[in-house]
């Protein structure tokens, strides 16, 4: 079995806007000789238990992850906090910065970055692949409703994606609108339940193995520059 390095990495300070604590909450692993980062985001602790078995799974195959709740303990009182799309993508854009400086400061390789994003943090994510696409070159939304994004950022997406949706007409109906709007590469799977965190073991089984077939397709077999 490969090597594993656990790690916290920090988040950048909030800025004087948040007035939240300026850590979330994430885990780093990284096996040895990983060829890419997985960035596995989720806002709340419904699926983190399952990211964190995913994050497993893809430590098997050689890739780097970092799972991380982009909402504060607090606040996962509240629902709002949840829907909020621009503060939810300007945490990951702050992740993704921090990630760029550990690569400059010589501290993580220049891996290839994948985003795996759960329900409210899809259309967040497809804003940060679409503004970051020198840097995401693979993403999985797992439920949520990409539309939310935004139609200049659906369009502006180069990243391939994955879109795994909830067995239900309307919301078939509604991942074949935003897809049409999308030039780079992508394909939607309809999962039973997907919408309905946690899990079962079977729905988690056919999300692990679909996602983890994505980012093996789509992100290169080795770093840009070694560490």
């Amino acid at each position: 079995m490969s090597e594993e390095h656990d790690s916290a990495i920090d988040l950048p300070e909030a800025s004087e806007t948040d007035e939240l604590p300026a850590l979330l909450p994430g885990e780093f692993r990284q096996p040895e000789g990983a060829r890419a980062l997985i960035i596995l985001a989720h806002a709340g602790a419904e699926t983190a238990v399952e990211e964190q078995a995913l994050a497993d799974a893809l430590h098997e195959i050689g890739l780097a992850t970092l799972v991380v709740d982009l909402l504060h303990d607090d606040e996962e009182r509240f629902a709002d906090p949840k829907f909020n799309t621009p503060q939810l993508t300007g945490r990951l854009l702050d992740l993704m910065d921090l990630i760029r400086r550990r690569v400059s400061e010589g501290q993580l390789p220049d891996w290839p970055i994948g985003l795996y994003a759960t329900d409210h943090v899809a259309p967040a994510a497809v804003r940060v692949a679409a503004q970051r696409d020198a840097e995401v070159l693979a993403l999985v939304c797992c439920g949520g409703l990409i539309d939310l994004a935004g139609l200049m950022y659906l369009q502006a997406l180069r990243a391939p994606l994955l879109l795994l949706v909830e067995d239900d007409a309307h919301v078939r109906e509604l991942a074949q609108r935003a897809l049409a709007h999308i030039d780079a590469p992508s394909h939607w799977h309809a999962i039973a339940g997907v919408d309905s965190p946690p899990h079962s073991a079977i729905t988690q089984a056919e999300i692990g193995a679909l996602g983890i077939d994505w980012f093996s397709r789509h992100l290169p077999s080795s770093p840009r520059h070694g560490k």
